[in-house]
């Protein structure tokens, strides 16, 4: 399991109890669902809008530094 899979998977489970407060097995019996629905978010969202404003960013300041 990568490191990212294990931050993931912690914090999935994690804010369900904090949510509820309560700790229960809920979040491991939802946690293949809510994962792959978090993951497609988070993915779509770093490719549509994250990454286009990070390339702008870069490329302003990269064409400020060749002057």
């Amino acid at each position: 399991m990568s490191e990212d899979t294990k931050k993931s998977s912690t914090l999935l489970n994690s804010r369900t109890w904090v949510g509820t407060k309560k700790i229960s097995l809920e979040p491991f019996q939802n946690f293949f669902p809510s994962w792959f629905r978090n993951f497609g978010l988070a993915f779509w969202i770093e490719l549509l809008i994250a990454q286009p404003i990070a390339r702008f960013a870069i490329k302003e300041i990269n064409a400020i530094h060749a002057r």
